[in-house]
């Protein structure tokens, strides 16, 4: 939609306005009906699938559950959402199991007992020396003579 130029800055923000609320109000109905469409083809996909003897039944089966329609009750609507999901597993050959499996320590303690452990050397007495008068990064003494102020700079 192209605006002429003349037009005003509030006529076209009303413009923009009145056009982004009759899609906010259009869109969900086109929405519903694309997706009403859709299903009524993958119920034709369906029937044509469970008509042809290619289509191993486990796929038939994972088919028919996923293009089912949301039941009425939340009873019925769990045993849908169930009968998928059993459907994907069948297909997918996949058991189900634990959700949650925390993992094991399968080392062998022998390699746990064999670390070696690090140890730094000692400090030298320079080390310690610096470290005394050092803090926060910065130098208070000089580390030449360990006097306040440097006098070698």
């Amino acid at each position: 939609m192209k605006e002429p130029l003349s037009m005003s800055s509030t006529k076209r923000s009303a413009v923009s306005w009145q056009a982004h609320k009759k899609f906010d109000y259009e869109e969900p109905l086109r929405e519903i009906k694309r997706q009403l469409s859709g299903i009524k083809v993958s119920r034709a996909v369906s029937e044509s699938l469970s008509t042809n003897g290619i289509v191993p039944p486990q796929q038939q089966r994972l088919i028919s559950a996923r293009l089912t329609l949301p039941r009425e009750t939340l009873r019925d609507e769990m045993l849908r959402r169930t009968e998928a999901i059993d459907a994907v597993a069948a297909y997918c050959l996949f058991e189900e199991g634990d959700t949650c499996r925390l993992p094991h320590d399968r080392r062998p303690t022998t390699q746990a007992l064999q670390m070696e452990v690090h140890v730094p050397p000692p400090l030298s007495q320079r080390e310690t020396a610096s470290r005394a008068v050092m803090k926060d990064h910065g130098p208070l003494y000089c580390f030449i003579c360990l006097d306040k102020i440097s006098t070698h700079g």
